[in-house]
């Protein structure tokens, strides 16, 4: 296996440890302490493609797919 991408899955299974909620809390002090989360998104360079992974399984990485925007 190639160190690139062993540190590349490595790095999907550490980030997705704390994964993110479907609704973000975005007031309220106890609510934004409690904001220890992170989020996966992998990018393709042709296409714009913005993947956000959910999981990890024996077949690879599963998540949602949607077009990208060029703003960001």
């Amino acid at each position: 296996m190639k160190i690139r991408s062993l540190i590349f899955k490595c790095s999907i299974y550490w980030a997705l440890q704390k994964p993110a909620p479907d609704r973000v809390p975005l007031s309220g002090d106890d609510r934004l302490r409690k904001r220890d989360y992170s989020t996966v998104r992998l990018r393709t360079k042709p296409d714009n493609l913005v993947f956000i992974a959910y999981e990890t399984n024996r077949s690879g990485v599963s998540g949602l797919l949607f077009p990208g925007n060029d703003a960001d």
